[in-house]
Parts: C-alpha cells; structure tokens; sequence
C-alpha cells in the first residue's frame, strides 16, 4: 500500500494497481469473499488478503 497525493487523493491506494483500499475493504466488509475482490479490481488475492489483515 502507499500513500501518494497523485493517487485517490491522498487516501491509501494499493501500489501496482492504485485501487483504493477503501474499496477493497468495503467490499470485503459487505461480505464479498476474497476471490471476488481480486478479480473485480484485478489484484491478486494474496493483494486483497494483506489489505484485508491490515484494515482488521
């Protein structure tokens, strides 16, 4: 993850991709299983899996 004011305004973006982690979790949260999150924004699932552990 970085934070980069070029990317998401500021807000923590996942670094190869620059999707927001915002819209990981909340996809997550919303009961979306990990698989589902990585092929929507074209991450990996160890990606989403990592945001995951962290934003728990």
């Amino acid at each position: 993850m970085i934070i980069d004011p070029r990317f998401g305004w500021g807000a923590p973006v996942i670094a190869r991709t620059k999707v927001p982690v915002e819209a990981v979790v909340g996809m997550w949260r919303a009961g979306e299983p990990s698989d589902v999150v990585a092929d929507e924004y074209g991450l990996i699932i160890d990606e989403v899996e990592q945001v995951i552990r962290v934003a728990a």
